[in-house]
């Protein structure tokens, strides 16, 4: 049985505490676009991150294009649940939309 895509409309917010306190899909990201701290799309759990947008120590980094409100970020985004090995939630944000 093949699995069925979802999608959710992504919005910007104004500050990363917003994303913490948010709804599914808000993301943030500061003036010097050092990092995007997104909301799980999940709708079912609590979930935020902040992903590098330069790289860092480890020297990876997630590509950000697209203009305000049609936002894609590359690779894709794999959150993993509490034991690290099953997967949360994994796609894609494309142009404003949380595709997994």
């Amino acid at each position: 049985m093949k699995r069925q895509r979802r999608s959710l409309a992504a919005f910007q917010v104004d500050s990363s505490e917003a994303v913490v306190g948010g709804a599914p899909g808000s993301y943030f990201i500061p003036a010097d676009r050092s990092y995007i701290h997104l909301r799980c799309p999940c709708g079912r759990c609590e979930k935020h991150n902040a992903l590098p947008l330069v790289p860092g120590r480890g020297g990876y980094a997630w590509r950000l294009s697209g203009q305000p409100g049609k936002h894609s970020l590359s690779p894709s985004i794999h959150w993993f649940e509490p034991d690290g090995r099953k997967t949360h939630w994994h796609g894609h944000l494309r142009d404003g939309s949380f595709e997994g």
